[in-house]
C-alpha cells in the first residue's frame, strides 16, 4: 500500500493543476490527474487535455511503501477540498485496486483506474529558447485579451513576441507593449491557454523563471518545478506596424478617471446582452460626451472634462467603438493616467495608459 502525504502548500498547488480542466472530455481518463512517485518526497501532478499538457513537481511531507508508483485521482474529488489552513494534512493510498483520498480526516475511496491508458507527456525536438521572467509573463498575460477567438485565422488565437515588443491582435484591436529582455530576431507565437494555465499554477512562486522553448510540434515552457506543453500554430503573425497611425487631429486625456471609467462599465452593462457593446464619443473643444444606447430605447449618457493633450487640441469629433475593447484596453494599459490620440471617425484611434511602452489600437464603427 502506497501511501502520501501532503501539507497545505502541496495540496494549494493540486488545486491549481485540478482547476485547469474545464467542462466535460469526450475521453473519460481526461477527467484525471495523474499522480507519480519520483522519489521519498517529490510527486509530480499531470494535466491533460486535447491540447495543453502540465505537469507539476510537488513535495510530500512522506511517501511510504513504493508498491504503486502511480495513480488517477478524479478532477472533481480534488476541486472539492475547501477550507486548506496551514495545518492541514491530506494523503493518498493505493494498493493497485482502490485509491484513497483522505481530506483531514475525512475518507474517500474510489476503484481505481488504468493509468497505463493516460496520455504521457509529449515528446519534440526543441530549438528557440526564450528566458520567461514575471515581467514578461505579465505582458503576455495582459496581451491575451485582444487575442482573437476565433480559428478562421488560428495565427491570431496567439500572443506574438517580435524582437522587443509583445503583440496581440484580433484585426479589430491591437495590443502592443515593449520588453526591456531579449526576443530573439525572429517571431515566437505562444498560445493564450498556455500562458493562462502558467500564469494560474505558477503566480505565487516569488522566485519564478522559466524558459519557453519551441519545438517542431509544440510550445514548451518550463520552470523550476513544472513543464506546460501545447500544440504548436502555424504561420506568419502579421505586421502590425502598418495599422498603428502617425499622425493625429485630437489628443486628449480624461480628467477624471474614476468616474469615466464608471460611466464606460455602464455603458458596457447596457449593451453586453446585444450583438455589439457600442459606445459613442462626441468631443467638444474640453468636454467629452459619452454614451450608449439599445434598441429598446434604454440609454447611458454622460458629458465629462478632457485635458488637451500635446500640441493638439482636441477638435470636434463623433467617433463609434466597442465598449468592451476599451475595457479590455484599459486593464491591459492600467488606468491612473487615460490618453486617447485619434485622427478621424474611420480611422484607427490610440489609447495609453501610465505605461508609455505600451499602446492599445482599437478600430470603429461607422454608426448610422
Amino acid at each position: 500500500m502506497t501511501k502520501i502525504t501532503l501539507g497545505a502548500e502541496a495540496m494549494k498547488l493540486i488545486k491549481k493543476v485540478a482547476a485547469l480542466k474545464k467542462g466535460k472530455y469526450s475521453v473519460p481518463v481526461l477527467e484525471y490527474l495523474k499522480f507519480t512517485v519520483l522519489d521519498d518526497n517529490q510527486v509530480s501532478v499531470m494535466f491533460c487535455d486535447s491540447e495543453l499538457t502540465v505537469e507539476k513537481i510537488i513535495y510530500a511531507i512522506s511517501v511510504e511503501n513504493l508498491s504503486s508508483k502511480t495513480f488517477l485521482v478524479h478532477t472533481d474529488v480534488l476541486k472539492k477540498v475547501k477550507g486548506i489552513k496551514s495545518n492541514s494534512l491530506y494523503s493518498f493510498e493505493t494498493d493497485g485496486q482502490s485509491v484513497t483520498f483522505n481530506d483531514n480526516g475525512v475518507s474517500k475511496t474510489s476503484n481505481a483506474v488504468d493509468e497505463d491508458i493516460y496520455p504521457t507527456f509529449p515528446e519534440d525536438e526543441y530549438e528557440k529558447m526564450v528566458a520567461l521572467n514575471k515581467d514578461l509573463l505579465s505582458k503576455l498575460q495582459a496581451s491575451t485579451l485582444s487575442a482573437s477567438t476565433s480559428e478562421t485565422r488560428p495565427i491570431l488565437t496567439q500572443v506574438c513576441m517580435r524582437q522587443d515588443s509583445v503583440i496581440s491582435t484580433d484585426s479589430h484591436r491591437l495590443f502592443m507593449t515593449e520588453y526591456k529582455g531579449k526576443l530573439g530576431e525572429q517571431d515566437f507565437v505562444v498560445s493564450p491557454l498556455l500562458i493562462a494555465a502558467v500564469a494560474s499554477v505558477e503566480k505565487n512562486d516569488k522566485n519564478f523563471f522559466g524558459v519557453i522553448h519551441l519545438g517542431n510540434y509544440h510550445v514548451l515552457i518550463e520552470t523550476m518545478t513544472g513543464r506546460y506543453c501545447f500544440r504548436r500554430v502555424e504561420g506568419n503573425f502579421p505586421d502590425t506596424s502598418r495599422l498603428i497611425p502617425t499622425e493625429f487631429r485630437t489628443e486628449f486625456d480624461i480628467q477624471d478617471t474614476t468616474k469615466f471609467m464608471s460611466v464606460l462599465s455602464a455603458c458596457y452593462e447596457l449593451t453586453k446582452d446585444s450583438v455589439h457593446t457600442m459606445v459613442t464619443f462626441e468631443i467638444n473643444d474640453r468636454s467629452l460626451l459619452m454614451y450608449s444606447q439599445t434598441e429598446a430605447g434604454e440609454k447611458v449618457t454622460e458629458e465629462l472634462d478632457i485635458i488637451p493633450d500635446g500640441k493638439n487640441s482636441p477638435d470636434k469629433l463623433k467617433i463609434t467603438f466597442s465598449s468592451k475593447f476599451l475595457l479590455d484596453a484599459l486593464k491591459q494599459l492600467g488606468t491612473e493616467k487615460i490618453t486617447f490620440l485619434m485622427a478621424t471617425a474611420q480611422r484607427p484611434f490610440l489609447v495609453g495608459g501610465k505605461d508609455k511602452d505600451s499602446r492599445a489600437l482599437i478600430l470603429p464603427v461607422r454608426a448610422f
